[in-house]
């Protein structure tokens, strides 16, 4: 087999939606544990952890900016007595509701930002919102929701 030299391999990184046969050489159609970096494909190496052990095991993550104030929402699912928390500048904080959540399955928690608000759904009850984002504040039910409805997933649209 020829050996074809290949210049600036990391001018387009991973390309996975073109054909292969349409792309540049310089173009990956896959790669595991390598970053693109100065022309080059590196090892990556490994991760690290940077929150500390959480407070529950989390099965739903969501990121809140506020304003450059960073937040890590993670919700726990471990049937009746499930939890939300938030961590934020090395502390975790429990944010859930009075009388926590009965969720069956960490896949049920879904959740999106709506206009600034952080909005988590666990498919069994009232959706929730967190009206301000601080570790103090817990989460509430969203207002004027309709009564014994549940929604299995909640997403944003638009404005």
């Amino acid at each position: 087999m020829p050996i074809v030299p290949i210049q600036n391999i990391s001018a387009y990184g991973v390309m996975q939606e073109t054909p292969s046969h349409r792309l540049p050489p310089e173009a990956w159609t896959s790669a595991l544990n390598v970053r693109f970096v100065d022309k080059r494909a590196k090892k990556f190496g490994g991760h690290e952890q940077v929150m500390g052990t959480p407070s529950g095991p989390p099965g739903f993550v969501m990121a809140v900016d506020n304003s450059g104030d960073i937040f890590w929402i993670y919700a726990e699912a471990e049937g009746a007595g499930s939890k939300v928390y938030v961590y934020n500048s090395g502390t975790h904080n429990d944010i859930s509701q009075l009388g926590d959540y009965d969720v069956s399955r960490y896949r049920d928690w879904n959740g999106d930002i709506f206009q600034g608000v952080p909005i988590l759904n666990y498919g069994n009850g009232v959706p929730q919102y967190w009206p301000t984002p601080n570790v103090v504040d817990t989460l509430e039910d969203i207002p004027n929701w309709p009564a014994s409805t549940t929604a299995k997933v909640l997403r944003a649209f638009g404005n």
